[in-house]
């Protein structure tokens, strides 16, 4: 609040404030469906009862980064206010369990939509990467031709791939086709020494600095098989972008022909 339009604010500038008080008022059409009447509230009974919605909505705010401040103060016009809005009262139903106000669900299940669609093409993104910077570093390191195969792909998963080849009749092509994203992983820990400064991300051990593939496994089954009832966050949403863009990055940098 305190830096009103300059870096950092937006709650104070005309668009945060409406959608603040569209809040106000999903929390009133609340009490009120709840049989309340708050005309018959004194001002002490009736700031008793918005406390707890005002103190989730300040929690929700609180929880900002400069990246999510960024982000609701580009909330402009009446599209960025309902969309603020929404936001702002799914925060607050976050934190206070029963809290329900019309439209809300409506709202989640267009972003769910929204944000499982845009998670499914970062990590076709990341794959397709992923596949163009191991085959190529793969082929770079055993000179070319099938050695890149039989001695930079572990035997269990040559097995694997090999199976889903044969029983796909090799429609999509070679065997650099058929592997599964996982298997990035094993392949990045069996080649430690060709992979560790390309695809370790971050700082510690082999494990986990392999660990982001395993965590992009882990959002793909929810985000290609919604029917499990999973669904993909935002804050998992920023994690798929974030892993694109270093991966953008590390490509850039490297001496790899076409593998962005």
């Amino acid at each position: 609040w305190d830096p009103g339009s300059a870096d950092g604010g937006g709650l104070a500038m005309n668009d945060g404030v409406t959608i603040s008080i569209n809040c106000l008022r999903a929390v009133f059409q609340t009490l009120q469906g709840q049989g309340s009447n708050l005309l018959d509230h004194s001002d002490t009974e009736l700031v008793e009862r918005l406390t707890p919605y005002a103190k989730a909505l300040g929690g929700y705010f609180q929880g900002f980064d400069p990246a999510a401040r960024e982000k609701f103060r580009q909330l402009r016009g009446a599209q960025g206010q309902s969309r603020g809005t929404f936001a702002s009262l799914e925060g607050i139903r976050a934190r206070l369990n029963g809290f329900n106000p019309e439209g809300l669900d409506e709202f989640q299940r267009r972003e769910s939509a929204k944000t499982t669609e845009q998670a499914r093409n970062l990590i076709d993104r990341i794959e397709t990467k992923l596949q163009k910077i191991v085959i190529q570093e793969l082929q770079v390191e055993f000179e070319g031709g099938e050695r890149w195969w039989y001695d930079g792909i572990p035997q269990q998963v040559r097995q694997r791939v090999v199976q889903r080849r044969d029983e796909d009749q090799a429609k999509r092509g070679g065997n650099e086709f058929y592997f599964d994203l996982i298997d990035y992983r094993t392949i990045a820990a069996h080649n430690w020494n060709i992979f560790q400064d390309i695809l370790g991300y971050g700082k510690g051990s082999k494990d986990k600095r392999s660990e982001w593939i395993l965590q992009v496994n882990e959002i793909r089954k929810r985000a290609f098989h919604p029917s499990s009832g999973g669904l993909v966050s935002f804050d998992e949403l920023d994690e798929l972008q974030r892993y694109e863009d270093w991966l953008k990055r590390l490509v850039g940098r490297s001496l790899l022909p076409g593998a962005v």
